[in-house]
């Protein structure tokens, strides 16, 4: 990825954050498109909440969000372990994560990137009982879309890989379908501890 996430705290409060570090100055333009996204989220919706963008001398760009519940590759690493969820688990994670594509979709907002160290998952009540809920962390690759539409960048390939859909590996090509495919692809993964189709390495996977 062009960026990796730290959990820390914050002196002042305590309270614990999750701290997003750039690893090339040139992604600085993404970094800044996902913090002035993620800022306006009041914390209930299906975005985690961007409070901080500021520069280091010797970590360089960085981002401090909300830390809410834990990453949803903590609970895909332990399924991978043989830590196993039932199939309605799964699905209730699953139904969670359409939640969010419909709001970006509803947006004429591309994913691009929907894997699961790009999500934190927590709980709710739902009536008598807890429920999984689930915020899109990662905001930076996100682009529009006109409804029904997709988008090419003339063979560049934005996301990860083991979540791609196949349009996107051969010509780099995006759509809300893309998106569909990417949460399909996290579902297997839910039940199975692995993606469908991984290969040695990316070229081989792709």
């Amino acid at each position: 990825g062009h960026s990796n996430v730290y959990r820390g705290e914050e002196k002042e409060t305590g309270k614990k954050v999750a701290i997003k570090i750039i690893k090339d100055p040139k992604n600085l333009p993404l970094l800044l498109r996902g913090y002035l996204r993620q800022r306006d989220e009041d914390g209930n919706g299906r975005f985690v909440q961007a409070h901080r963008f500021g520069h280091d001398p010797f970590k360089g760009y960085y981002l401090v969000m909300d830390y809410e519940g834990e990453s949803l590759s903590k609970i895909t690493s332990g399924v991978a372990r043989g830590q196993l969820l039932t199939e309605i688990e799964a699905l209730k994670i699953v139904l969670e994560l359409l939640k969010v594509v419909e709001d970006l979709h509803r947006e004429s907002v591309l994913g691009v990137d929907l894997k699961p160290d790009n999500f934190m998952i927590g709980e709710k009540t739902d009536g008598w009982e807890k429920a999984p809920f689930v915020k899109l962390t990662d905001l930076d690759l996100q682009m529009a879309l006109p409804p029904g539409k997709q988008v090419s960048w003339g063979g560049i390939v934005f996301g990860t890989t083991a979540y791609m859909a196949p349009e996107t590996c051969r010509k780099g090509t995006m759509s809300e379908n893309a998106d569909l495919y990417q949460i399909g692809t996290i579902f297997y993964e839910l039940l199975a501890g692995r993606g469908p189709l991984i290969g040695d390495d990316d070229p081989m996977t792709i």
